[in-house]
């Protein structure tokens, strides 16, 4: 890549004294590009993601609250962006943005299914 550089920089080096502005910028610009690919595309991707995942919560999901609670959703109140969570028989109100992942989602409708067949 910094040989194309060179060598645009020695093509236009006889016929002016300076190079010209665009291959003044071009360094910063690739810079800025390289940052915006490698670190602004993967955070709002992995946001994106989470927004997902907290807009899919549900009852019956174990969820694992950022102070370290694991616990199990009893209800999501959707207009105001709170869940309440059971854990050791005790019943919490979390924020939607205290959840940090799900560790295991309901399967309410393979649970029958799963019940019928050892009986």
């Amino acid at each position: 890549m910094f040989a194309v550089l060179l060598l645009a920089q020695d093509a236009a080096a006889p016929n002016q004294g300076q190079p010209s502005p665009l291959m003044t910028f071009f360094p910063i610009l690739l810079i800025g590009l390289m940052f915006y690919l490698m670190l602004f595309r993967p955070q709002q991707r992995q946001e994106k993601e989470r927004q997902a995942l907290l807009s899919a919560l549900k009852k019956d999901d174990e969820i694992v609250t950022t102070g370290g609670i694991i616990g199990t959703v009893v209800s999501v109140k959707k207009d105001k962006d709170e869940v309440v969570i059971e854990s050791m028989n005790a019943r919490f109100k979390v924020l939607k943005s205290a959840i940090m992942r799900v560790a295991k989602p309901s399967d309410t409708a393979e649970e029958p299914a799963a019940d019928a067949e050892s009986k």
